[in-house]
């Protein structure tokens, strides 16, 4: 796009341009390697989860293809839509039967800050973007299995309708908050920040610069036509010397 003249002259237009269009293709080819993608992060989401629950209610995990499984120990009753199920399976079960909750999810689901971040490297173009792509997945890594863990707490805190019988109430508060900000915010906030690290000479010398070129270019105040010149004649007047005014009869010049 550097090519095209309208866009020459605009960083920041082609910046974003080019931003656009790089997430469109990093999206589609994402969508074949999201599940790999998310695996690291879901490992990590797996293992913060057992250290702080195994001994109250967490029972086990366990991870598949586009699944996260976690059986807990704590006891629901199963829904209408679940009984119904048993007896049309030919097993039916007692109304008011509990069962251990099962909380499922898919971990790729949240992972598009990768997508996010290849596309704001590939509009940038500042080189090494192997190397800054690799660095920039490591580093959303930890972000991507906080933003698991907190929807797995949401499922069984709010879902399952015991959260009052496992978590306290400043408990449930701080799920709420992290949940809301482990999906609104996270997912898009964290990859711009860590491009914001790895390319920050290309936006303090691209796009801050192309940002104030164009403020001051628009404040500055235009220079007004050039004052004519005087006429010649009017230039010797000013050039001659002073001659005192004619007297009349009978009046004397003071001598200097």
């Amino acid at each position: 796009m550097r090519g095209i003249p309208f866009l020459a002259q605009r960083p920041i237009l082609r910046f974003f341009l080019l931003t656009a269009l790089s997430f469109v293709l990093m999206t589609a080819g994402w969508r074949f390697v999201a599940d790999y993608a998310a695996r690291p992060a879901a490992f990590i989401a797996r293992v913060v989860l057992e250290m702080n629950f195994s001994s109250t209610w967490l029972d086990s995990t366990s991870q598949g293809p586009h699944q996260l499984v976690v059986n807990t120990r704590v006891a629901v009753p199963l829904t209408p839509q679940q009984l119904a199920q048993a007896k049309a399976a030919g097993r039916p079960i007692p109304p008011g039967t509990v069962a251990e909750a099962v909380l499922e999810m898919d971990p790729a689901r949240y992972g598009y800050g990768l997508p996010i971040l290849l596309a704001l490297l590939l509009a940038a173009h500042s080189g090494k973007f192997f190397r800054k792509a690799a660095i920039g997945a490591l580093l959303l890594i930890p972000f991507q299995a906080f933003t698991i863990s907190m929807v797995l707490l949401k499922d069984l805190a709010f879902r399952s309708g015991v959260g009052g019988q496992t978590f306290t109430q400043f408990q449930l508060e701080m799920i709420a908050y992290g949940y809301q900000l482990g999906t609104l915010l996270v997912p898009t906030v964290a990859p711009i920040v860590i491009w914001l690290w790895l390319d920050n000479k290309y936006v303090t010398t691209v796009l801050f610069d192309g940002w104030f070129d164009k403020k001051a270019g628009k404040t500055a105040t235009p220079a007004g036509p050039a004052a004519p010149d005087a006429p010649a004649a009017t230039q010797q007047a000013l050039a001659a010397p002073d001659v005192p005014a004619a007297t009349s009869p009978g009046e004397t010049v003071p001598k200097a």
